[in-house]
């Protein structure tokens, strides 16, 4: 399938820094996978926009 083509694609992409990011929030929220729940996938995006946002204030 072309989604999973995208989806290794994109991982395989990941800057070194983003990936600790995202092993991070793994660790946190549980791995996304293509076949996520809507649930999980809200719950894994609130909390990196959140992290994101914390991220961005402490900047300014």
């Amino acid at each position: 399938m072309w989604s999973h083509r995208h989806w290794e694609d994109s991982v395989a992409k990941l800057h070194p820094d983003d990936q600790l990011f995202f092993s991070h929030l793994d660790r946190v929220c549980g791995t996304l996978r293509i076949d996520s729940t809507l649930a999980e996938l809200s719950v894994y995006l609130a909390t990196a926009v959140d992290w994101m946002r914390s991220e961005y204030d402490m900047q300014l």
